[in-house]
Protein backbone atom coordinates (compact mmCIF):
# COMPACT_ATOMS: atom_id res chain seq x y z
CA UNK A 1 0.00 0.00 0.00
CA UNK A 2 1.27 3.47 -0.86
CA UNK A 3 0.65 6.24 1.65
CA UNK A 4 -0.91 9.39 0.11
CA UNK A 5 -0.06 12.33 2.33
CA UNK A 6 -0.59 16.07 1.98
CA UNK A 7 2.05 18.07 3.85
CA UNK A 8 1.97 21.67 5.07
CA UNK A 9 2.68 24.26 2.40
CA UNK A 10 5.60 25.83 4.25
CA UNK A 11 7.88 22.98 3.12
CA UNK A 12 8.39 24.32 -0.42
CA UNK A 13 10.89 22.54 -2.68
CA UNK A 14 10.92 25.42 -5.15
CA UNK A 15 12.95 27.47 -2.69
CA UNK A 16 15.65 24.75 -2.84
CA UNK A 17 16.38 25.21 0.85
CA UNK A 18 17.40 22.64 3.42
CA UNK A 19 15.27 22.18 6.51
CA UNK A 20 16.73 21.37 9.90
CA UNK A 21 16.68 18.11 11.84
CA UNK A 22 13.84 19.29 14.08
CA UNK A 23 11.61 19.97 11.07
CA UNK A 24 12.53 16.58 9.59
CA UNK A 25 11.48 14.98 12.88
CA UNK A 26 8.15 16.81 12.78
CA UNK A 27 7.41 15.37 9.33
CA UNK A 28 8.53 11.85 10.32
CA UNK A 29 6.34 11.84 13.40
CA UNK A 30 3.34 13.22 11.50
CA UNK A 31 3.49 10.26 9.12
CA UNK A 32 3.76 7.72 11.96
CA UNK A 33 0.84 9.30 13.81
CA UNK A 34 -1.31 9.19 10.69
CA UNK A 35 -0.45 5.52 10.03
CA UNK A 36 -1.33 4.58 13.59
CA UNK A 37 -4.67 6.36 13.28
CA UNK A 38 -5.42 4.35 10.15
CA UNK A 39 -4.84 1.15 12.09
CA UNK A 40 -2.88 -0.67 9.39
CA UNK A 41 0.27 -2.62 10.38
CA UNK A 42 3.40 -0.84 9.16
CA UNK A 43 6.23 -1.23 11.67
CA UNK A 44 8.08 -4.05 9.86
CA UNK A 45 8.89 -4.49 6.18
CA UNK A 46 6.72 -7.13 4.57
CA UNK A 47 3.81 -6.54 6.93
CA UNK A 48 1.18 -4.01 5.87
CA UNK A 49 2.32 -0.63 4.55
CA UNK A 50 5.78 -0.91 2.94
CA UNK A 51 5.82 2.09 0.59
CA UNK A 52 5.50 5.86 0.92
CA UNK A 53 5.11 8.12 -2.12
CA UNK A 54 5.47 11.88 -1.64
CA UNK A 55 3.19 13.66 -4.12
CA UNK A 56 3.68 17.29 -3.07
CA UNK A 57 6.20 20.11 -3.12
CA UNK A 58 8.54 19.47 -0.22
CA UNK A 59 12.28 19.84 0.23
CA UNK A 60 14.27 16.69 -0.40
CA UNK A 61 17.22 17.29 1.93
CA UNK A 62 17.86 18.38 5.50
CA UNK A 63 20.79 19.26 7.72
CA UNK A 64 21.77 17.27 10.83
CA UNK A 65 25.24 15.98 11.74
CA UNK A 66 26.06 16.30 8.03
CA UNK A 67 24.60 18.63 5.37
CA UNK A 68 22.57 17.37 2.44
CA UNK A 69 20.94 14.31 4.01
CA UNK A 70 17.99 12.84 2.15
CA UNK A 71 14.63 13.66 3.74
CA UNK A 72 13.09 10.69 1.92
CA UNK A 73 15.60 8.32 3.55
CA UNK A 74 14.72 9.67 7.02
CA UNK A 75 10.93 9.95 7.23
CA UNK A 76 10.38 6.20 6.75
CA UNK A 77 11.92 5.22 10.12
CA UNK A 78 10.44 4.45 13.50
CA UNK A 79 13.20 6.35 15.30
CA UNK A 80 15.37 9.25 14.10
CA UNK A 81 18.07 6.97 12.63
CA UNK A 82 15.91 3.88 12.14
CA UNK A 83 15.51 0.59 13.96
CA UNK A 84 18.92 -0.73 14.99
CA UNK A 85 19.35 -4.40 14.09
CA UNK A 86 22.21 -6.87 14.03
CA UNK A 87 22.93 -9.05 11.01
CA UNK A 88 25.75 -11.40 10.05
CA UNK A 89 27.90 -10.49 7.05
CA UNK A 90 30.95 -12.57 6.16
CA UNK A 91 30.86 -14.34 9.52
CA UNK A 92 30.84 -11.05 11.44
CA UNK A 93 27.95 -9.39 13.25
CA UNK A 94 27.33 -5.79 12.24
CA UNK A 95 24.80 -3.15 13.22
CA UNK A 96 22.58 -1.47 10.67
CA UNK A 97 19.52 0.77 10.84
CA UNK A 98 16.37 -0.42 9.11
CA UNK A 99 13.39 1.41 7.59
CA UNK A 100 9.74 0.38 7.80
CA UNK A 101 9.00 1.52 4.22
CA UNK A 102 10.62 2.32 0.86
CA UNK A 103 10.10 5.94 -0.16
CA UNK A 104 9.60 7.53 -3.57
CA UNK A 105 8.49 10.99 -4.64
CA UNK A 106 6.87 12.57 -7.67
CA UNK A 107 8.64 15.66 -8.99
CA UNK A 108 7.04 18.32 -11.19
CA UNK A 109 9.94 19.26 -13.48
CA UNK A 110 7.48 20.57 -16.05
CA UNK A 111 3.71 20.55 -16.29
CA UNK A 112 2.23 17.06 -15.83
CA UNK A 113 5.60 15.29 -15.33
CA UNK A 114 4.58 14.12 -11.85
CA UNK A 115 1.37 12.66 -13.31
CA UNK A 116 3.50 10.97 -15.98
CA UNK A 117 5.74 9.48 -13.24
CA UNK A 118 2.65 8.13 -11.46
CA UNK A 119 0.98 6.63 -14.56
CA UNK A 120 3.86 5.00 -16.48
CA UNK A 121 4.50 2.26 -13.88
CA UNK A 122 0.88 1.09 -14.19
CA UNK A 123 1.26 0.02 -17.82
CA UNK A 124 4.88 -0.19 -18.98
CA UNK A 125 7.36 -3.06 -18.89
CA UNK A 126 11.12 -3.27 -19.55
CA UNK A 127 12.22 -4.34 -23.06
CA UNK A 128 15.76 -3.01 -23.48
CA UNK A 129 18.48 -2.37 -20.90
CA UNK A 130 21.80 -0.55 -21.22
CA UNK A 131 24.67 -0.44 -18.73
CA UNK A 132 27.34 2.23 -19.19
CA UNK A 133 30.34 2.06 -16.86
CA UNK A 134 32.76 4.98 -16.94
CA UNK A 135 34.91 3.87 -13.99
CA UNK A 136 38.15 1.93 -13.90
CA UNK A 137 37.60 -1.79 -13.10
CA UNK A 138 38.13 -1.62 -9.32
CA UNK A 139 35.26 0.91 -9.00
CA UNK A 140 32.77 -0.74 -11.31
CA UNK A 141 30.20 -1.73 -8.65
CA UNK A 142 29.77 -5.14 -10.31
CA UNK A 143 28.28 -3.53 -13.37
CA UNK A 144 29.33 -6.32 -15.75
CA UNK A 145 27.77 -8.93 -13.52
CA UNK A 146 24.55 -6.93 -13.28
CA UNK A 147 24.36 -6.59 -17.05
CA UNK A 148 25.00 -10.31 -17.46
CA UNK A 149 22.11 -11.19 -15.14
CA UNK A 150 19.89 -8.57 -16.79
CA UNK A 151 20.43 -10.33 -20.13
CA UNK A 152 18.48 -13.30 -18.72
CA UNK A 153 15.48 -10.97 -18.37
CA UNK A 154 15.59 -8.78 -21.49
CA UNK A 155 17.79 -7.53 -24.33
CA UNK A 156 20.85 -5.93 -22.68
CA UNK A 157 24.00 -4.11 -23.76
CA UNK A 158 27.05 -3.27 -21.65
CA UNK A 159 29.91 -0.89 -22.37
CA UNK A 160 32.85 0.27 -20.29
CA UNK A 161 36.19 1.98 -20.87
CA UNK A 162 37.55 -1.09 -22.63
CA UNK A 163 34.78 -0.84 -25.22
CA UNK A 164 35.01 2.95 -25.77
CA UNK A 165 31.99 3.68 -23.65
CA UNK A 166 31.28 7.22 -24.86
CA UNK A 167 31.24 6.30 -28.53
CA UNK A 168 28.83 3.46 -27.81
CA UNK A 169 26.66 5.61 -25.55
CA UNK A 170 26.12 8.22 -28.27
CA UNK A 171 25.67 5.57 -30.95
CA UNK A 172 23.24 3.46 -28.88
CA UNK A 173 21.19 6.34 -27.49
CA UNK A 174 21.35 8.61 -30.54
CA UNK A 175 18.87 11.49 -30.80
CA UNK A 176 16.10 9.61 -29.02
CA UNK A 177 16.69 7.02 -26.34
CA UNK A 178 14.63 3.84 -26.66
CA UNK A 179 16.22 1.89 -23.79
CA UNK A 180 13.65 1.38 -21.06
CA UNK A 181 16.30 0.77 -18.36
CA UNK A 182 19.60 2.67 -18.16
CA UNK A 183 22.26 2.08 -15.50
CA UNK A 184 25.07 4.64 -15.43
CA UNK A 185 28.11 4.25 -13.19
CA UNK A 186 29.99 7.53 -13.28
CA UNK A 187 31.57 10.30 -11.23
CA UNK A 188 31.21 14.06 -11.10
CA UNK A 189 31.22 16.92 -8.65
CA UNK A 190 28.36 19.12 -9.78
CA UNK A 191 24.68 18.56 -10.66
CA UNK A 192 25.45 18.88 -14.39
CA UNK A 193 28.88 17.19 -14.64
CA UNK A 194 29.53 13.51 -15.27
CA UNK A 195 32.70 11.72 -16.37
CA UNK A 196 33.20 13.08 -19.86
CA UNK A 197 29.46 13.55 -20.26
CA UNK A 198 27.56 16.60 -21.40
CA UNK A 199 24.00 17.65 -20.69
CA UNK A 200 23.16 17.42 -24.39
CA UNK A 201 23.84 13.67 -24.21
CA UNK A 202 20.64 13.34 -22.14
CA UNK A 203 18.30 13.28 -25.11
CA UNK A 204 14.57 12.94 -25.66
CA UNK A 205 13.55 9.53 -24.40
CA UNK A 206 10.86 6.94 -24.48
CA UNK A 207 9.62 6.16 -20.94
CA UNK A 208 12.66 4.94 -19.01
CA UNK A 209 14.01 3.95 -15.61
CA UNK A 210 17.40 5.58 -14.95
CA UNK A 211 19.77 4.47 -12.16
CA UNK A 212 22.55 7.06 -11.92
CA UNK A 213 25.38 6.00 -9.60
CA UNK A 214 27.06 9.40 -9.36
CA UNK A 215 27.67 12.27 -6.92
CA UNK A 216 25.34 15.27 -6.77
CA UNK A 217 23.25 14.51 -9.87
CA UNK A 218 20.01 14.84 -7.84
CA UNK A 219 20.92 17.92 -5.80
CA UNK A 220 17.92 19.76 -7.24
CA UNK A 221 15.84 17.45 -9.44
CA UNK A 222 13.33 20.19 -10.27
CA UNK A 223 15.96 22.07 -12.30
CA UNK A 224 16.16 21.02 -15.93
CA UNK A 225 19.83 22.05 -16.02
CA UNK A 226 20.69 19.26 -13.54
CA UNK A 227 21.29 15.62 -14.53
CA UNK A 228 18.25 14.36 -12.62
CA UNK A 229 15.98 17.14 -13.85
CA UNK A 230 17.06 16.70 -17.47
CA UNK A 231 16.37 12.96 -17.40
CA UNK A 232 12.95 13.53 -15.83
CA UNK A 233 12.14 16.25 -18.36
CA UNK A 234 13.24 14.08 -21.29
CA UNK A 235 11.16 11.02 -20.32
CA UNK A 236 12.47 9.13 -17.28
CA UNK A 237 9.58 8.11 -15.01
CA UNK A 238 11.89 6.65 -12.32
CA UNK A 239 15.26 8.14 -11.41
CA UNK A 240 17.61 6.96 -8.65
CA UNK A 241 20.70 8.91 -7.61
CA UNK A 242 22.45 11.10 -5.04
CA UNK A 243 21.71 14.61 -3.81
CA UNK A 244 25.29 15.11 -2.54
CA UNK A 245 28.54 13.11 -2.45
CA UNK A 246 27.46 9.73 -1.00
CA UNK A 247 30.60 7.63 -1.78
CA UNK A 248 30.20 4.90 -4.37
CA UNK A 249 29.66 2.14 -1.81
CA UNK A 250 26.39 3.66 -0.62
CA UNK A 251 24.65 2.55 -3.83
CA UNK A 252 23.34 -0.98 -4.10
CA UNK A 253 25.57 -2.41 -6.80
CA UNK A 254 24.30 -3.49 -10.20
CA UNK A 255 24.51 -7.20 -9.42
CA UNK A 256 22.44 -6.83 -6.24
CA UNK A 257 19.86 -4.60 -7.96
CA UNK A 258 19.31 -6.91 -10.93
CA UNK A 259 19.23 -10.05 -8.79
CA UNK A 260 16.33 -8.40 -6.94
CA UNK A 261 14.57 -7.83 -10.30
CA UNK A 262 15.02 -11.52 -11.15
CA UNK A 263 13.41 -12.42 -7.81
CA UNK A 264 10.34 -10.29 -8.61
CA UNK A 265 11.07 -7.52 -6.11
CA UNK A 266 9.82 -3.97 -6.68
CA UNK A 267 12.23 -1.36 -7.97
CA UNK A 268 11.83 0.57 -4.72
CA UNK A 269 13.08 -2.43 -2.75
CA UNK A 270 15.80 -3.35 -5.27
CA UNK A 271 17.25 0.16 -5.22
CA UNK A 272 16.84 1.02 -1.52
CA UNK A 273 17.55 -2.15 0.49
CA UNK A 274 19.92 -1.60 3.42
CA UNK A 275 21.01 -5.16 4.19
CA UNK A 276 22.80 -5.52 0.85
CA UNK A 277 25.00 -2.45 1.33
CA UNK A 278 28.57 -2.78 2.64
CA UNK A 279 28.62 -3.25 6.44
CA UNK A 280 28.69 0.42 7.46
CA UNK A 281 26.09 2.01 9.78
CA UNK A 282 26.75 5.28 7.94
CA UNK A 283 24.93 4.08 4.82
CA UNK A 284 22.02 2.45 6.62
CA UNK A 285 21.26 5.60 8.62
CA UNK A 286 19.55 8.44 6.73
CA UNK A 287 21.96 9.20 3.91
CA UNK A 288 22.16 11.04 0.57
CA UNK A 289 20.25 9.02 -2.03
CA UNK A 290 16.84 9.77 -3.53
CA UNK A 291 14.29 7.72 -5.48
CA UNK A 292 12.02 9.67 -7.84
CA UNK A 293 8.96 7.81 -9.09
CA UNK A 294 6.68 5.06 -7.85
CA UNK A 295 8.62 2.73 -5.49
CA UNK A 296 6.02 -0.02 -6.04
CA UNK A 297 6.97 -0.45 -9.71
CA UNK A 298 7.29 -4.17 -10.48
CA UNK A 299 7.49 -4.49 -14.27
CA UNK A 300 7.12 -7.32 -16.70
CA UNK A 301 10.30 -7.97 -18.66
CA UNK A 302 9.19 -8.19 -22.28
CA UNK A 303 10.77 -9.21 -25.61
CA UNK A 304 12.07 -6.46 -27.87
CA UNK A 305 10.88 -6.82 -31.46
CA UNK A 306 14.16 -5.47 -32.86
CA UNK A 307 16.36 -8.15 -31.27
CA UNK A 308 18.13 -10.49 -33.70
CA UNK A 309 17.59 -14.24 -33.49
CA UNK A 310 21.33 -14.66 -32.74
CA UNK A 311 21.10 -12.34 -29.73
CA UNK A 312 17.96 -14.06 -28.49
CA UNK A 313 19.55 -17.52 -28.80
CA UNK A 314 22.61 -16.42 -26.85
CA UNK A 315 20.47 -14.89 -24.08
CA UNK A 316 18.45 -18.10 -23.84
CA UNK A 317 21.70 -20.00 -23.25
CA UNK A 318 22.69 -17.51 -20.54
CA UNK A 319 19.30 -18.03 -18.89
CA UNK A 320 19.93 -21.80 -18.82
CA UNK A 321 23.28 -21.19 -17.13
CA UNK A 322 21.64 -18.84 -14.66
CA UNK A 323 19.13 -21.58 -13.83
CA UNK A 324 21.93 -24.12 -13.33
CA UNK A 325 21.10 -26.16 -16.48
CA UNK A 326 24.72 -26.36 -17.62
CA UNK A 327 24.45 -29.28 -20.07
CA UNK A 328 21.44 -27.74 -21.84
CA UNK A 329 23.25 -24.41 -22.05
CA UNK A 330 26.36 -26.05 -23.52
CA UNK A 331 24.32 -27.82 -26.20
CA UNK A 332 22.67 -24.55 -27.21
CA UNK A 333 25.99 -22.68 -27.27
CA UNK A 334 27.63 -25.40 -29.40
CA UNK A 335 24.93 -24.89 -32.02
CA UNK A 336 25.08 -21.12 -31.67
CA UNK A 337 28.83 -20.82 -32.26
CA UNK A 338 28.38 -22.33 -35.75
CA UNK A 339 25.85 -19.62 -36.66
CA UNK A 340 27.78 -16.48 -35.70
CA UNK A 341 31.10 -14.88 -36.59
CA UNK A 342 33.52 -12.19 -35.45
CA UNK A 343 33.03 -10.72 -31.98
CA UNK A 344 29.81 -12.65 -31.47
CA UNK A 345 31.66 -15.91 -32.04
CA UNK A 346 34.45 -14.80 -29.68
CA UNK A 347 31.90 -14.01 -26.96
CA UNK A 348 30.11 -17.32 -27.50
CA UNK A 349 33.37 -19.24 -27.33
CA UNK A 350 34.39 -17.58 -24.05
CA UNK A 351 31.03 -18.44 -22.53
CA UNK A 352 31.21 -21.99 -23.88
CA UNK A 353 34.78 -22.50 -22.66
CA UNK A 354 33.90 -21.38 -19.15
CA UNK A 355 30.82 -23.59 -19.26
CA UNK A 356 33.04 -26.56 -20.13
CA UNK A 357 35.36 -25.63 -17.26
CA UNK A 358 32.45 -25.32 -14.87
CA UNK A 359 30.97 -28.66 -15.88
CA UNK A 360 34.33 -30.40 -15.60
CA UNK A 361 35.24 -29.01 -12.20
CA UNK A 362 31.81 -29.78 -10.75
CA UNK A 363 32.15 -33.41 -11.84
CA UNK A 364 35.51 -33.91 -10.12
CA UNK A 365 36.06 -35.23 -6.58
CA UNK A 366 36.85 -32.57 -4.04
CA UNK A 367 34.81 -29.87 -5.78
CA UNK A 368 34.09 -26.74 -3.73
CA UNK A 369 31.26 -27.24 -1.26
CA UNK A 370 28.30 -24.91 -0.64
CA UNK A 371 29.05 -23.17 -3.92
CA UNK A 372 26.32 -21.58 -6.04
CA UNK A 373 25.91 -23.16 -9.46
CA UNK A 374 26.24 -19.75 -11.06
CA UNK A 375 29.14 -17.59 -10.04
CA UNK A 376 29.58 -14.76 -12.56
CA UNK A 377 32.25 -16.84 -14.26
CA UNK A 378 31.81 -15.79 -17.87
CA UNK A 379 32.82 -12.15 -17.48
CA UNK A 380 36.48 -11.20 -18.06
CA UNK A 381 38.10 -9.70 -14.96
CA UNK A 382 34.83 -9.81 -13.02
CA UNK A 383 36.71 -10.46 -9.79
CA UNK A 384 38.25 -6.94 -9.89
CA UNK A 385 34.76 -5.67 -9.01
CA UNK A 386 35.09 -6.95 -5.45
CA UNK A 387 34.74 -3.62 -3.61
CA UNK A 388 31.05 -4.06 -2.89
CA UNK A 389 28.67 -6.70 -1.60
CA UNK A 390 28.15 -9.88 -3.63
CA UNK A 391 26.43 -13.06 -2.45
CA UNK A 392 28.67 -15.04 -4.82
CA UNK A 393 32.02 -13.44 -4.14
CA UNK A 394 33.95 -15.88 -1.90
CA UNK A 395 32.84 -19.10 -3.55
CA UNK A 396 33.16 -17.68 -7.06
CA UNK A 397 36.73 -16.48 -6.49
CA UNK A 398 37.63 -19.91 -5.11
CA UNK A 399 36.16 -21.62 -8.16
CA UNK A 400 37.85 -19.24 -10.60
CA UNK A 401 41.24 -19.81 -8.98
CA UNK A 402 40.78 -23.57 -8.98
CA UNK A 403 39.76 -23.63 -12.63
CA UNK A 404 42.63 -21.54 -13.92
CA UNK A 405 45.22 -23.28 -11.73
CA UNK A 406 44.22 -26.80 -12.73
CA UNK A 407 42.98 -26.36 -16.27
CA UNK A 408 45.83 -28.34 -17.79
CA UNK A 409 44.30 -31.38 -16.08
CA UNK A 410 41.29 -30.85 -18.37
CA UNK A 411 43.20 -31.51 -21.61
CA UNK A 412 41.77 -35.07 -21.92
CA UNK A 413 38.31 -33.63 -21.34
CA UNK A 414 38.80 -31.11 -24.16
CA UNK A 415 40.13 -33.87 -26.43
CA UNK A 416 37.00 -35.93 -25.76
CA UNK A 417 34.88 -32.92 -26.66
CA UNK A 418 36.92 -32.42 -29.83
CA UNK A 419 36.31 -36.01 -30.96
CA UNK A 420 32.57 -35.47 -30.58
CA UNK A 421 32.61 -32.07 -32.30
CA UNK A 422 34.47 -33.03 -35.48
CA UNK A 423 31.52 -32.05 -37.66
CA UNK A 424 31.23 -28.60 -36.04
CA UNK A 425 33.84 -26.54 -37.87
CA UNK A 426 34.12 -23.48 -35.64
CA UNK A 427 33.81 -25.37 -32.37
CA UNK A 428 36.43 -27.94 -33.40
CA UNK A 429 38.89 -25.20 -34.38
CA UNK A 430 38.45 -23.38 -31.08
CA UNK A 431 38.84 -26.57 -29.03
CA UNK A 432 41.94 -27.58 -30.99
CA UNK A 433 43.58 -24.17 -30.54
CA UNK A 434 42.80 -24.09 -26.82
CA UNK A 435 44.13 -27.62 -26.22
CA UNK A 436 47.34 -26.79 -28.12
CA UNK A 437 47.82 -23.67 -26.01
CA UNK A 438 47.39 -25.63 -22.78
CA UNK A 439 49.87 -28.27 -23.94
CA UNK A 440 52.45 -25.61 -24.76
CA UNK A 441 52.00 -24.01 -21.37
CA UNK A 442 52.40 -27.37 -19.64
CA UNK A 443 55.84 -27.95 -21.14
CA UNK A 444 58.71 -27.31 -18.71
CA UNK A 445 61.78 -25.35 -19.88
CA UNK A 446 63.76 -28.65 -19.90
CA UNK A 447 61.12 -30.33 -22.05
CA UNK A 448 61.25 -27.49 -24.53
CA UNK A 449 65.08 -27.63 -24.63
CA UNK A 450 64.99 -31.40 -25.23
CA UNK A 451 62.57 -30.91 -28.07
CA UNK A 452 64.82 -28.32 -29.72
CA UNK A 453 67.81 -30.70 -29.55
Amino acid sequence: MTTPYKMHNEYDIRKNVSIYKAEKEEIRLQIIEMLRQWGYPFEDLGQGIDYITLALDIVHHYTAHKPGLSLDDAINRLSPDGTKKTIEVGGKEIDYYDCYAYTGRLVEVARYTSLYQAMCPLFLGIKKAAFFDFYRPEWQLRCKTGAWIMSTLCYTVFHDRETKVWGHYKRRVGDKNDFSFIYVNSAGGAPDKWMGGKMEYIVDSWPAVVYFSHSNAGRNPKRIDSIAGKWLYQGAFIWRGAIMEPTASSFNNAETVVLAFSEGKTFGEAFQRKKTLPPSPLFSKPWRLIYIGDPMYRPEFEPWDGESSESRNYRQAIKLLFDGKISEAISRLEDHIEQVSGKEQDKTWQTLLDSYRLKAILSQPGKPQNMPVLPPLFIPHWYTEAMSYSPWLDSAIMLKQQLLKNEQKLIPFYQELLDKAAEKKHLARRLKDHSRKLLEESETPQTKADGQE
